[in-house]
């Protein structure tokens, strides 16, 4: 059946009395339906309007129930909403969902009258929630006041300022939401969880702004959104961003935005969801006394203007012939200033511009293999036109190497080994899936590196932190860690400010498998001291198969309010080959709002990863036992007094540079190599033991003894060594092997110096003769 788009157009001018009445939300709805008829050929039957009167809480709920539930996997189901926002107490048990225990809600016709409900976020999420099923996809307009977090889920820490008008009373009664949904929940369960499914929403304003109207008496937003739908092969990145040059341009104050839940794709056609090209020009307008271009460091502008990106210019209708050039002097996450090189601009027109140079390098990625395969490879990726990627023959060190084979290519991670993705076939949908899973690599690894290197506002008064979860206490973390766990760990995060004006913090977690998720979007106006807690705790864990897993979260905190559907982008199936089959409102009137924040267009990061590693075996005080690591090559005899846990972990990573790596780089310019201590495709070069008691006893006289599976070369010596960053420790020596294996006594532990329990080993091999080159070396 063809794509078919259902809508729900909800407006209300006339209110009970005591409450404002508005002007422009019916003509929105009128607007709004005659787009879809017009420009989508929607059938009336596939339109539900519900205005003034009729717009009551219990028609809005039924039409959710009844009209929008008919669509079917593949439609779109469309909800927009003109008229009163609000924010009302919460019941306390949803206090942990809401700092300033509020909901933020939609005032129906009948809200306000005697013994009624305004519809809370946490119902509109219910709703949603039973449109799941349908497998259609959800997409909301919210012109209302303080509709920045109209269906926020859980994992949404809120932080609102006073409104204007907001409903007067006590909480209301959690029996009250939903036809008791909440209450029955808990009485079920033990606990509340407010529901989250793939959706959009695009809000007029902020949570604590005020949603306006135009002289025309229609919504400033809904207008600005009809304007960028001129276009109607627009994607919804592009159809929000010119909706929001526009409401600037117009003077309103309010700022829009746009949320993404759950990997909802926004590269593709408003509402008929056809999947379009990347834009590559992108809009420039004139704000405050500067042209500003949108883009900015998150989408890979150098951040360092001393090297400037310069961009070619071109009328906003005629994005074929140059008019000039212009250059970026100020970068910010989602935007860019730009001063012009060889032409003055109309401040009243807006332009496009297209980066012809940018500071920042491409990812290098190693090619290497089948010719043929290479060049097909080369050339989709040029047909692209992106700079994220550039690929290099006899590149001996890549981070990722790309291995071409007849009719096949893979992509791995150069420093551990594992594959990431591969195709099979070479058909255009394959190559351009290829291209793409290397600019997801790309973009997650710009994302590893985002930071400003000349805030103006100290990064020291706001931080990221990391909280482990132990049975007897709770551990604080910054910057990077690593822990060593046989089971689960349980992590919370918080974020702690100090700044004294309005800021926007989005959290991010950058995934192993390259996957971008915004974990919070959240702000706080003029708020001094305070700190968002995430009251659930997460259990992090290590795959079965695997020996360690990365988890990295990024802090960005900046003046300007972040749209957060540019920051996901999905995962990749790490080691899988793809084969393709073809190609593919508070209470009042929506008035200005006057805010002046004592810094603009500022932003920095902060940033905590959390390298979790598997204690495998635990060593005990035996002697007679040895002490045999899965899949390794590595076996350890039983110390009379050493105690402890096992593990193996990398010297690399894509994450952040460990000391080992630096000390196995340089022993690489002594042609030393570390060992591979397993036995299968993933390398693991550090022989970690945790939890240590009695290091002392481990002594030339009492060593601890490695049976490894390896024979060395007659010219060939095994070196035990440990390095934290300054002094090369060497731990024990073999020079000749018996049989199939090799015996190396460790004379000593050299512990961690920020964990006396922890010692790491990396054990090397190399040539006899060169072994006072390597300890002569500089490190």
């Amino acid at each position: 059946m063809a794509h078919q788009i259902i809508a729900l157009l909800v407006g209300i001018n006339q209110y009970p009395d005591g409450v404002s009445n508005l002007k422009g939300c019916v003509q929105d709805v009128q607007n709004i339906h005659d787009l879809l008829t017009t420009q989508y050929k929607v059938p009336d039957a596939h339109i539900r309007c519900l205005t003034d009167a009729d717009a009551n809480r219990a028609e809005v709920i039924k039409a959710f129930r009844t009209h929008l539930s008919q669509a079917k996997a593949g439609d779109t189901i469309f909800f927009h909403y003109s008229g009163h926002g609000s924010r009302e107490n919460a019941p306390q048990e949803f206090w942990q969902y809401a700092p300033n225990h509020k909901n933020q809600t939609l005032v129906l016709a009948d809200s306000r009258a005697a013994g009624g409900l305004d519809l809370a976020n946490k119902e509109l999420a219910v709703l949603l929630q039973e449109l799941a099923p349908t497998k259609a996809d959800l997409v909301l307009s919210i012109d209302a006041c303080h509709s920045g977090g109209i269906t926020r889920g859980e994992g949404d820490l809120l932080r609102q300022a006073s409104r204007q008008v907001e409903k007067e009373g006590n909480n209301r009664s959690l029996d009250s939401y939903l036809e008791g949904h909440y209450s029955q929940m808990l009485h079920r369960t033990g606990q509340l969880e407010i529901p989250i499914v793939p959706h959009l929403v695009m809000s007029a304003c902020t949570e604590y702004e005020l949603a306006q109207e135009t002289r025309h008496r229609t919504g400033a937003f809904s207008s600005a959104l009809l304007e960028a739908l001129q276009d109607p092969t627009a994607n919804y990145a592009t159809v929000f961003d010119l909706a929001r040059i526009y409401l600037r341009q117009w003077g309103f104050s309010q700022t829009p935005g746009t949320t993404a839940y759950k990997g909802f794709n926004t590269m593709r056609q408003f509402l008929t969801h056809q999947p379009i090209e990347n834009v590559l020009k992108q809009n420039i307008y004139f704000l405050d006394g500067q042209w500003w271009m949108n883009l900015g460091a998150i989408q890979g502008v150098a951040t360092d203007v001393a090297q400037p990106t310069t961009l070619d210019v071109y009328a906003e209708d005629n994005p074929e012939e140059a008019l000039g050039k212009g250059i970026i002097t100020e970068v910010q996450p989602q935007k860019s200033a730009v001063e012009w090189q060889d032409f003055a601009p109309d401040e009243a027109n807006r332009y496009v511009g297209q980066i012809s140079h940018i500071a920042v390098a491409p990812l290098a990625i190693g090619i290497a293999g089948h010719a043929p395969t290479q060049e097909l490879v080369e050339a989709t990726l040029r047909a692209g036109r992106s700079g994220l990627v550039r690929l290099h023959q006899r590149l001996s060190k890549a981070l990722y190497r790309l291995e071409c084979l007849p009719n096949q290519a893979h992509l791995f991670d150069g420093l551990s080994g594992l594959k990431i993705q591969g195709i099979k076939g070479l058909g255009g949908a394959d190559l351009r899936y290829m291209v793409d899973v290397m600019k997801t690599v790309a973009h997650w690894k710009r994302w590893l590196k985002l930071q400003n290197p000349a805030p103006k506002l100290s990064p020291d008064l706001a931080k990221l932190v990391l909280k482990e979860h132990r049975r007897s206490e709770e551990v604080m973390h910054l910057s990077n860690t690593t822990l060593y766990s046989a089971r689960l760990v349980q992590i919370s995060l918080e974020v702690h400010s100090q700044l004294k004006q309005t800021m926007y913090f989005s959290l991010i977690g950058l995934a192993q498998d390259f996957a971008v998720e915004v974990l919070h979007n959240l702000s706080a106006e003029n708020a001094g001291d305070f700190s968002v807690k995430n009251k659930h705790r997460v259990n992090v864990r290590i795959d079965q198969n695997k020996y360690e897993a990365w988890y990295t979260y990024l802090l960005i905190v900046s003046t300007d309010q972040i749209t957060d559907f540019v920051l996901t982008q999905a995962g990749l199936k790490l080691g899988h080959d793809v084969v393709h089959k073809g190609d593919s409102k508070g209470l009042a009137s929506r008035s200005k709002l006057t805010r002046n924040p004592q810094v603009k267009n500022d932003w920095f990061t902060q940033r905590v990863s959390l390298k979790l590693v598997k204690e495998l075996v635990e060593l005990t005080s035996h002697p007679a036992q040895a002490f045999q690591l899965p899949e390794s090559i590595v076996t350890i005899k039983g110390h009379s007094a050493l105690r402890g846990w096992l593990c193996l972990e990398s010297a690399f990573s894509q994450i952040r540079k460990e000391p080992i790596e630096t000390l196995l780089n340089a022993l690489g310019q002594c042609h030393w190599q570390p060992l591979d201590l397993l036995t299968t495709e993933q390398k693991l070069h550090v022989l970690t033991l945790t939890q240590l008691q009695n290091i002392e006893e481990v002594t030339s006289e009492n060593p601890l003894e490695l049976m490894l599976d390896l024979v060395l070369a007659p010219e060939e010596t095994l070196l035990a060594m440990a390095f934290y960053g300054e002094e090369i420790h060497t731990l024990g020596e073999a020079n000749a092997s018996e049989g199939s294996l090799t015996t190396l006594a460790l004379r000593q532990l050299v512990t961690h110096p920020k964990d006396a329990a922890i010692c790491q080993i990396c054990l090397v091999k190399g040539r006899r003769e060169e072994l006072k080159t390597l300890r002569g070396a500089s490190f």
